[in-house]
């Protein structure tokens, strides 16, 4: 199923679809959370990832999410949604023990960091626009194989996505080099 087929899915509510959905995205997404934020337990990653979607599905139900600004890849706004439900519930977590606290103040540091440079990249990202934020998002943020992108993005065959991923980071690269003049 391509982005759109999931967003019309959601959209309409449509149970298969939004399971399909829920399930295609679910192991990416805790995968890539619990490699930024290991002291997560899977209860929480489960909770994060759930909030995450019913964000998305609420997004898409009262127009704030549309075909027509939908600018990535939708595993790519996913993700998205997911770092900044993961932002509120390391800040409002309030049953740590002195030793989590201590180790969260140095993540939220750290975090605030990170957190800034992502913002930074992701919107060069998505003023690149369509296609090339699609293929970025869903190869260095969803972690996507070359074939995977291939096929969710309608290219032709892995070798193709590649070189296609490879002139949009040229472009990329070309924008962070116009700011550092």
């Amino acid at each position: 199923m391509t982005s759109k087929d999931y967003f019309i899915g959601l959209q309409n509510n449509n149970r298969s679809v939004i399971e399909k959905f829920y399930e295609k995205y679910e192991q990416k997404f805790k995968q890539s959370i619990r490699k930024k934020y290991s002291a997560l337990t899977d209860d929480e990653l489960a909770d994060i990832y759930q909030d995450t979607v019913i964000r998305l599905w609420e997004n898409i139900q009262r127009g704030r999410l549309t075909l027509e600004n939908l600018t990535s890849d939708i595993g790519g706004y996913l993700y998205g949604i997911g770092m900044n439900v993961l932002s509120e519930y390391i800040r409002t977590k309030n049953t740590i023990s002195i030793e989590e606290l201590a180790k969260l103040e140095f993540v939220e540091e750290e975090k605030s960091e990170e957190e800034l440079r992502f913002i930074e990249i992701r919107e060069k990202v998505n003023n690149l626009g369509g296609r090339c934020a699609a293929i970025l998002l869903a190869f260095y943020w969803n972690e996507w194989k070359m074939e995977e992108i291939a096929k969710e993005l309608n290219y032709s065959n892995a070798d193709s996505a590649k070189a296609q991923k490879n002139k949009c980071m040229n472009k990329l690269k070309e924008s962070f080099k116009k700011n550092d003049k």
